[in-house]
This record gives C-alpha cells, structure tokens and sequence, in this order.
C-alpha cells in the first residue's frame, strides 16, 4: 500500500522483514519465496540483487533528503520517504538516521 500524506509517502508492505530494519543495507538480500523470485529475475520481473534499499538511501542523499525511516510494525513493513527539509530544520532523530545510513551506503561500496 501506498499512501500520500504532506511532506511524506510510506509504502507498506505485509509482512515482518527478515533482518532487522536498521541491517537493511549490509545484509545479503534473502526471498521469502526462492522459487518465485527465481522466476521472476528469469523473465525480467525483478533482479533478485537485493539492491533497492541501496538505490532509495543513494537517491535520498543525491537529492538531499531526509533519511528514509524503515520500521517493522507487528505485521508489516513500512518505510516513509519524506519531502526536503533543511537540516536545520531535522530533529535529532531525523540527523542520527541520515549518519547512520549513509555510513552504511558507504560501508557497503567499500
């Protein structure tokens, strides 16, 4: 699900995340379902390289915003983009996510 809100989008998926939201970024990528994503990469569905979280904290920083915020709720999965925001303007929590994060992305490309 997809939803739009004023200053942000959170995408919401089902289901709990294999790995805890903040290894995100430097767990190898794991499928629910192998045999699907399998098939799916063979017909040119999706490329099973567990490279999409990377993409989305590449593009965040390259367009300078804020941190995307991944969070397991009891049985989803929920991740919010949020609109520019001066750094000035980020509270502390917003500040720590965007470090974080980019030292992951950097950790990650070696």
């Amino acid at each position: 699900m997809i939803e739009l809100f004023d200053g942000r989008m959170e995408i919401t998926n089902p289901g709990k995340p294999l790995m805890e939201t903040a290894r995100f970024l430097d767990t190898p990528p794991r499928s629910r379902n192998e045999g699907i994503a399998s098939f799916l990469r063979r017909v040119g569905i999706c490329e099973e390289l567990g490279s999409g979280v990377d993409k989305v904290v590449t593009q965040t920083e390259f367009y300078q915003l804020p941190a995307p915020l991944f969070e397991a709720l009891e049985e989803h999965t929920r991740t919010t983009l949020f609109s520019h925001k001066e750094l000035k303007e980020m509270d502390k929590a917003d500040r720590v996510r965007a470090v974080y994060l980019h030292s992951c992305l950097k950790y990650v490309n070696k």
